[in-house]
């Protein structure tokens, strides 16, 4: 519940200066904004055929943020304003997967060491063995205070100036930031690729 209430505050915050605001900041901005249209114009009417072509639409830019517009743009029409929820919207899921990650770094510190307490080595040497006993000592967390930790870091995330700026501008950045969150959570969730579901998520 109290999650919920981070990320509605931040949606609602967001749509509400995305509503207020009549000047869009930034070249970038525009031109991923210009993007998008083209993306809708391709794929007008809908079609298979149209529809991956709108996917090709620009050579240079993946197409995901173009794509995450469109729905908004069938629903509320084509405006700035429409595109900008596709943006809000993910910067909720980063909050969602930010609380999600750090829940589970806390419910089990060996993930930052291996389950198999082998040192993380990344200068190519042979890890050698360590009992987890010898490892600087991690204060077991319970788990209402792994809650309240888990829920200070999406609070963090939602307050970060950088986020913020990102979330209410049509700025790639965003999505960049959901697949790196994202990634790293399924990415340990997938236990070593051991779970075939998490890792291909």
């Amino acid at each position: 519940a109290a999650l919920g209430l981070i990320v509605l505050a931040s949606v609602a915050g967001n749509l509400y200066w995305v509503q207020q605001n009549v000047v869009q900041l930034g070249h970038d901005a525009s031109a991923h904004l210009t993007r998008t249209l083209k993306m809708a114009a391709a794929m007008t009417p809908f079609s298979w055929a149209n529809f991956l072509h709108g996917l090709t639409i620009t050579d240079f830019r993946p197409p995901g943020l173009y794509l995450a517009a469109q729905p908004f743009y069938w629903l509320f029409g084509r405006s700035i304003d429409s595109a900008q929820i596709a943006n809000v919207l993910i910067n909720a899921l980063i909050l969602v997967f930010t609380f999600l990650l750090a829940d589970m770094l806390l419910a089990d510190p060996k993930i930052l060491v291996g389950r198999s307490g082998h040192e993380v080595d990344a200068g190519g040497v042979t890890p050698q063995p360590q009992s987890l006993s010898r490892l600087p000592h991690a204060p077991t967390v319970t788990p209402r205070t792994r809650a309240l930790l888990s829920l200070l870091a999406a609070a963090l995330a939602a307050l970060l100036p950088m986020l913020l700026a990102m979330s209410r501008l049509f700025y790639a950045e965003t999505l960049v930031a959901l697949c790196v969150t994202a990634g790293v959570y399924f990415l340990i969730k997938s236990g070593g690729f051991a779970r075939r579901w998490w890792s291909l998520a």
